[in-house]
């Protein structure tokens, strides 16, 4: 039977036809609202799993749950690829098209507008979406939220001051990183600036003794110059640890993989899920210092490298002695977790999300 279902639902999420039913079928509830505000999550991925999905769609669920005066949603861009859900991870997201929601706003009563759209994706968004439906934003209160996730990825001060040039003050920015999310940030873009971080529940991480452990060392599958020679040494020096890239796999059984798992090692940018989400599972990650998303204290951690040549010179060692050592590795853990639990905790993340909607910017 739960094979049965599984077939069914896999059926109804890849058929063009079904899926644009289910849309429809879906937003016929939303015809029928009075609410005055709608909150548009633009989501110009697919159906993939990783830290920028899993943060979107958390802040989405949180802005649902608190704005009840407001009909929030998540949209594709209008041409691209329709999909209903996100299967990857378990949540009871349904997932529009944005043209649905262009013409929603023809002849609804609305009188404000938020889009959140990926910093990597605002240009595409202005320049089709937006441009082309800017007759439907005519005497309604709009602001474009531009979710700063990657600060390298974010589009230059003369990108957002010719948008401002044509649409007027309608941006404002919120970081997932406290390292940008600062008055430097602020000024550089003259936007208001917010920090909201991303939701991390520890609680929400399975969680195994050193004793249950077992000798793996996960690779997170981002690529990096040094990968190959790293994984090279590591493998050739510590030949009794299997190594597995983290690829193809549920969020569930991830969790599930990390915390059977005595290390973690990112390649990406370092202060990412990959170092952090370990820490929740009484794991350890292990990544390499960048200042432009770590802060300052990180760096007393001796699990964050202060380069890859230092990783390098000291992985092998560090491994074998943490792995050989309960106290010494139930130690470096409680250190780790103690900083990541700070900064990345539930009751923060709500704070700055109904601080966000409440203009009560932290920058």
């Amino acid at each position: 039977m739960m094979f049965l279902k599984k077939h069914l639902k896999k059926v109804i999420y890849k058929n063009r036809k079904i899926r644009k039913l289910r849309q429809f079928l879906n937003f016929a509830p939303y015809i029928l609202s009075n609410k005055p505000r709608l909150v548009v999550f633009i989501i110009p991925f697919g159906d993939i799993l990783n830290g920028g999905v899993l943060s979107i769609n958390n802040f989405y669920k949180s802005s649902k749950k608190k704005l009840s005066n407001s009909t929030v949603v998540l949209a594709t861009p209008k041409n691209a690829e329709n999909f209903i859900k996100f299967t990857k991870f378990n949540n009871d997201s349904f997932i529009f098209n944005s043209r649905l929601f262009f013409l929603f706003l023809r002849f609804k009563k609305i009188k404000e507008v938020i889009f959140h759209v990926p910093e990597y994706y605002l240009k595409q968004f202005m320049d089709n979406d937006f441009k082309d439906n800017r007759s439907v934003f005519s005497k309604k209160k709009l602001i474009v939220n531009v979710l700063n996730q990657k600060n390298d990825e974010m589009y230059s001060p003369k990108t957002f001051k010719e948008y401002k040039g044509k649409y007027g003050n309608i941006f404002t920015i919120t970081c997932a990183h406290k390292q940008y999310a600062n008055q430097k940030t602020k000024e550089k873009y003259n936007i208001p600036c917010h920090h909201l971080s991303v939701y991390l529940d520890e609680s929400n991480y399975p969680k195994k003794a050193f004793d249950q452990k077992e000798n793996i060392i996960l690779l997170s599958p981002d690529n990096h110059e040094n990968k190959k020679e790293i994984i090279k040494i590591l493998k050739d020096e510590l030949p009794f640890f299997t190594f597995i890239t983290i690829n193809k796999i549920t969020f569930e059984d991830y969790k599930e993989l990390v915390s059977k798992s005595k290390f973690q090692i990112t390649f990406g940018e370092g202060l990412d899920g990959y170092f952090i989400e370990p820490y929740f599972c009484k794991s350890i990650g292990l990544s390499v210092y960048n200042e432009e998303f770590f802060t300052s204290n990180y760096q007393s951690l001796k699990t964050v490298y202060p380069s890859y040549k230092e990783l390098k010179r000291n992985i092998v060692n560090d491994i074998l002695e943490l792995s050989n050592n309960k106290s010494k590795y139930e130690s470096t853990w409680e250190k780790g977790f103690s900083v990541c639990v700070k900064d990345y905790n539930a009751k923060n993340f709500e704070k700055n999300v109904t601080d966000y909607y409440n203009k009560k910017y932290n920058v």
